[in-house]
């Protein structure tokens, strides 16, 4: 039982990751009706931004609590340069000459092996250590259960719920994010009520963008390394999230997420760590032809292609 709890714990910490990707995903999709498939990119750019910051800015900082705070502000704010960058090219653009999601599609895919090479370019192939915190990581042992847990861990699942409580206020609560929701419900009447349809694309391509870029920097100092290549199995497995918990449902990709960490986690130690990711896609295709649009969604994903 107590091994069980441990993988449903691990699943949590790893699906914020997809969560908080799936959010982005979400984000662009909900707005605009097309997807940003460089996303996976502006994650790993963000991490490997960081990388570099860290190292110019507090190379022999040791405190895990500031590597984490610039590290997440270092992140944030380059990958929403890369996110506004990505919506002049691939979509502000094709959008006036009445292009097809087709060559969005194919836009941003550009976009994204852009940023890997790039990435490669400046930093190289290999895998880079992130971040030197090695003696503040505490492991704790939860009493009665017989698990463990690291203060990263804490920290991590904390941050990627305070995020998604802000973004939720955010859109709700606040004039912007009342016009980035009257966008994504109804483009030309958006426009017919004097909403800069411009500002406002590029303000969600921003924000999206930010909160990705800050899970690659969780994700760095989780793994305590980051490579222009890591953005393509989280990426894959935070699409599979969304679809999960219904295209354009930020609650809901942020279930998914964590749903699809938990399972493949649990199945990673019933069935083996080479059925893990087969697990988590499993449960993906089953959820797809159970309830196409997704446990939270109200259509059905080949409604909103």
């Amino acid at each position: 039982m107590s091994s069980i709890l441990q993988q449903i714990l691990n699943g949590l910490t790893q699906g914020c990751t997809y969560s908080l990707i799936a959010i982005g995903y979400a984000m662009i999709f909900g707005a605009l009706r097309k997807m940003n498939w460089s996303h996976s990119d502006v994650f790993a750019a963000g991490s490997m931004c960081t990388y570099f910051f860290l190292g110019l800015l507090i190379p022999n900082c040791h405190n895990l609590f500031i590597l984490l705070l610039v590290g997440l502000l270092c992140g944030a704010l380059s990958s929403a340069a890369v996110g506004w960058g990505i919506e002049k090219i691939a979509f502000r653009k094709l959008r006036f000459v009445g292009s097809s999601s087709m060559a969005n599609s194919l836009c941003t895919i550009g976009c994204g092996f852009v940023l890997k090479e790039v990435g490669r370019l400046i930093f190289g192939a290999q895998n880079q250590r992130f971040g030197n915190y090695y003696d503040w990581l505490k492991v704790y042992t939860i009493p009665g259960v017989n698990i463990t847990i690291t203060n990263y861990q804490i920290i991590m699942m904390l941050i990627a719920v305070a995020l998604i409580i802000v973004l939720q206020l955010f859109l709700f609560k606040t004039n912007t994010g009342r016009a980035i929701r009257a966008m994504s419900m109804n483009f030309p009447a958006a426009q017919l009520m004097g909403i800069n349809l411009d500002r406002i694309s590029s303000l969600t391509f921003m924000i999206s963008s930010a909160i990705s870029g800050m899970a690659g920097v969780l994700v760095g100092f989780y793994y305590r390394t980051c490579s222009p290549y890591m953005g393509a199995l989280p990426g894959t497995k935070a699409f599979a999230a969304i679809v999960m918990g219904g295209l354009t449902s930020i609650p809901g990709a942020f279930a998914g997420g964590l749903l699809l960490g938990v399972f493949e986690n649990i199945g990673g130690m019933l069935m083996g760590e080479k059925w893990r990711d087969g697990v988590a896609y499993f449960i993906f295709f089953l959820v797809l032809i159970v309830r196409p649009q997704g446990l939270f969604g109200g259509e059905k994903v080949e409604e909103r292609a």
